[in-house]
């Protein structure tokens, strides 16, 4: 269990001292990441649209099946260290893990990406650091349609 967007993030929060981080999207690579932080001591509000998915975890139970995230998941809700909610909330970094599927031709769909960055901007500030879990292609198109909203100048963009 892990990825390298998890250990590149992992140490960039490490190194800053951060300890509020928001994670979007609560799947297969959102949730392990979120309970990876929260195990690590770091306050995680984790955002699902899925209401029952954020039910889930709140109990310390998982919706998804991932090898040992179970345990991983209980041990972070329990420390309170670990809260899904269908908002984001202030952070200091924000990682959006969604989903980007394809429409046909293999033309990537955005829109997940698109809808959960829009629903971070009231969020963010200077300093903030904003994560994506997408190709590194797509980030362009993605910041560009929203560029005006979110004032890319003022913010670190990892991707």
């Amino acid at each position: 269990m892990g990825t390298d967007v998890q250990h590149i993030v992992y140490e960039e929060i490490s190194v800053n001292k951060i300890k509020k981080v928001c994670v979007i999207g609560l799947g297969y690579i959102g949730l392990p990441t979120a309970a990876l932080l929260a195990n690590r001591a770091y306050h995680i509000h984790g955002v699902d649209l899925d209401q029952r998915a954020v039910n889930i975890i709140n109990r310390g139970e998982i919706h998804i099946v991932e090898p040992e995230l179970d345990t991983f998941v209980k041990s972070a809700v329990n420390s309170g260290k670990l809260k899904a909610d269908i908002k984001p909330a202030e952070a200091d970094v924000f990682i959006i893990a969604v989903p980007t599927p394809f429409h046909e031709g293999f033309v990537p769909n955005v829109d997940y990406v698109s809808a959960a960055t829009l629903s971070i901007v009231p969020y963010l500030r200077p300093g903030i650091s904003l994560y994506w879990n997408l190709h590194p292609l797509l980030a362009p198109l993605i910041w560009s349609r929203n560029y005006s909203l979110t004032m890319v100048s003022i913010f670190q963009v990892y991707i």
